[in-house]
């Protein structure tokens, strides 16, 4: 068996700490502090119950697409209620901020596309079934709630249009199909 020189060093300086866990039988652990730790944990615990309840907000509302430069003015305006005037939010408190919270790095989960209304889109496909559109190849009420989701969504590429035409089609289609 092999040991290191590192292992015989690391045991050597710990030799009472483990001379008294045999005599003892009480373990403790060396405590290890987080590198990215909170000077102003007030301020974080705040600004995350802030975040919390926009993405999460009760009743009907739709939560909010938080930016970063928005959780950090947000930040600011917390750091003044509580009194902190040498606050800065800036990118680096941002990152660990997030990183503390266990909070991923694209915010945007409820962005653009969950503002299409899938009822809107239902009722444009019922009241203009069955027109056809000789220049795609599909219904023109297809067309018309493409149209209406690429304003939403402001799809500007050719492909994702094209992909978008695709799935309305078969949405189109099933309803036909369910319509008979």
């Amino acid at each position: 068996m092999v040991v290191s020189r590192s292992q015989i060093n690391r045991i050597s300086i710990s030799k009472e700490k483990i001379e008294n866990f045999y005599q003892d039988k009480v373990f403790q652990p060396v405590a290890k502090v987080m590198a990215n730790r909170s000077l102003n944990a007030d301020l974080d615990k705040a600004v995350h119950n802030w975040f919390r309840e926009m993405r999460n907000p009760l009743g009907r509302r739709k939560p909010l697409s938080l930016s970063r430069a928005i959780i950090q003015a947000r930040a600011l305006h917390e750091a003044k209620k509580i009194g902190l005037t040498e606050f800065k939010a800036s990118d680096g408190w941002f990152r660990n901020w997030r990183q503390r919270n266990g909070i991923g790095p694209s915010l945007r989960l409820f962005g653009e596309a969950g503002d299409v209304n899938i009822e809107e889109v239902e009722k444009l496909i019922q009241a203009k079934k069955g027109r056809r559109c000789l220049r795609f190849g599909c219904s023109a009420n297809v067309l018309d709630a493409a149209r209406l989701v690429k304003k939403r969504l402001g799809f500007n590429h050719r492909r994702n249009y094209r992909k978008l035409l695709g799935s309305f089609e078969m949405l189109a289609s099933s309803h036909k199909r369910n319509l008979r």
